[in-house]
């Protein structure tokens, strides 16, 4: 953190004004109030400096969060694609084997591969549906202990 350049403030007696002061001041009036004015000026203007440091680290913070974001947006994208290809050449390759069973029709093989792969994304969306059940079940027995919740089913 910048700190500001401010001079101490000590008691001391008051220095000596110039000669033209003197003269037009006439008998001792007491301490003139421009010391305060030029310190209150430079606290102002370190506040001031302050605020603007303060300002460009939040911008700095902010554009660093924005382009993690992106990069972890377009990873998750790319394992998403990877993984989609990988998988729908799995399942074609599940498809030929099908057919090579069902003696080489290949219509046979594809229908066959269609269904493995319906009942993998079924599979998959009931485990997903569970595991969200079960998140919220503790969640809420968490929250709130003594009331009644439903027994966490496990498959």
């Amino acid at each position: 953190m910048i700190q500001p350049n401010l001079p101490s403030i000590e008691p001391s007696a008051p220095a000596p004004a110039p000669e033209s002061d003197r003269a037009s001041a006439g008998s001792d009036s007491g301490p003139r109030p421009q010391p305060w004015l030029e310190l209150g000026a430079e606290a102002l203007s370190a506040a001031q400096r302050w605020i603007e440091v303060q300002a460009d680290r939040s911008r700095q913070a902010l554009r660093r969060s924005i382009v993690r974001t992106a990069l972890t947006a377009a990873l998750v994208a790319a394992i998403a694609l990877w993984s989609a290809a990988a998988l729908l050449t799995f399942l074609s390759g599940m498809c030929s084997a099908f057919a090579e069973l069902a003696g080489g029709r290949e219509w046979a093989g594809q229908l066959l591969g269609g269904g493995l792969a319906l009942a993998l994304a079924a599979a998959g969306l009931v485990g997903a549906l569970r595991s969200d059940e079960r998140r919220q079940l503790r969640a809420l027995r968490a929250k709130h202990p003594s009331a009644v919740v439903p027994e966490v089913r496990t498959p």
